[in-house]
Formats: C-alpha cells, sequence, structure tokens
C-alpha cells in the first residue's frame, strides 16, 4: 500500500551525515523535514556537492521491498498513505560495526540492548564489554 520517493546515497571518504543532510543549505524558513530535503535541500546539494555524491533514487511502489546497505544514508518521503515494515539485521558478521555505531548514536537503546545481550546472547554481549573497554567507552546506567 503507499508509493515513496528514496533517496540513497553511497558512503565514502568525506561523505558525512551533515554533508548528505544538507544543513549548510538549508534556508532560515526551512525546516529538515522529508518534504523540505526533497523539495529544496536536495536540488541544492545535486548542484552543490553532485559531483562527489553517488546517489540512487527511485519510486517505491506497492509490494516492492527496498534493500538499504549497512552505512548507506538515505531519505525517504511518503507520497500517499504507506505502510512500512522496517528491519535491521545484527549478526556476529556484523556485530562489532553494528555495536560501534549504537552506542555512539543510540545510547539509551544501546543500554537497553546491552541488559538483552547478557541474558540472551552472552557471547555478543562479551563482545561488547571488549568493544568497550578497548575504546574506554563508558555507558549511561
Amino acid at each position: 500500500m503507499g508509493h515513496k520517493r528514496w533517496l540513497l546515497i553511497e558512503p565514502g571518504p568525506g561523505i558525512t551525515k551533515k554533508l548528505v543532510r544538507g544543513r549548510h543549505l538549508i534556508k532560515k524558513e526551512e525546516d529538515d523535514e522529508a518534504i523540505h530535503y526533497f523539495d529544496f535541500i536536495l536540488p541544492r546539494l545535486k548542484a552543490a556537492e553532485g559531483h562527489r555524491l553517488k546517489m540512487i533514487e527511485g519510486i517505491q511502489r506497492p509490494g516492492e521491498c527496498i534493500f538499504v546497505p549497512g552505512q548507506w544514508w538515505h531519505a525517504v518521503l511518503n507520497l500517499d498513505n504507506t505502510i512500512a515494515i522496517t528491519e535491521n539485521f545484527c549478526n556476529y558478521g556484523n556485530f562489532d560495526k553494528v555495536w560501534l555505531d549504537t552506542r555512539q548514536s543510540r545510547k539509551k537503546l544501546s543500554c537497553k540492548w546491552l541488559k538483552l545481550l547478557e541474558k540472551h546472547e552472552p557471547e555478543a554481549y562479551r563482545r561488547a564489554i571488549e568493544l568497550n573497554e578497548r575504546d574506554n567507552f563508558v555507558m549511561w546506567d
């Protein structure tokens, strides 16, 4: 049900979240909601930085599935009424990267996750503790 407009930007050297969000291109009367991003900020971003950004754009139709590779920045605009299901994937192969990203960007979530890992996934729990100790990272209580 519903259509979505997608933008995916490939990660790479110098391709930061700040850059692709186009915060430096937002005008006073705008914000970074999806409608403003697609209508105003994205065209400016393409003009200013498009030469160094690898972008994929498209429309998702009802029943279609979109895969967003790890570390790719993305923006989505609902074009009409939509229902969406999102799934994030973490296993032992990508655990280190996911843990490092989560503890940095989602502090409350990482604390809850760590408690669940201790109870249900002791091997992953031990790895998370090792990574925290390696980096002298202090978790919230």
